[in-house]
């Protein structure tokens, strides 16, 4: 569980590694991973760039 995903700020180059990190782990640890967050789906996590898949990875 990643809790307060939301406070993540994806202008900021730390914020994108961690995005970056998370997907990473999604996307190669056999795990289910549950974000929680105000407002995610508004601020652009899971999409565009870093929010799209990966070539054989997981959303």
């Amino acid at each position: 569980m990643v809790d307060e995903i939301h406070n993540l700020n994806l202008a900021t180059r730390s914020g994108a590694e961690v995005s970056d990190q998370l997907k990473y782990f999604a996307e190669r640890l056999p795990a289910t991973f549950a974000y929680a967050g105000i407002d995610v789906a508004e601020s652009g996590m899971f999409a565009g760039v870093r929010g799209g898949r990966s070539p054989g990875g997981s959303p």
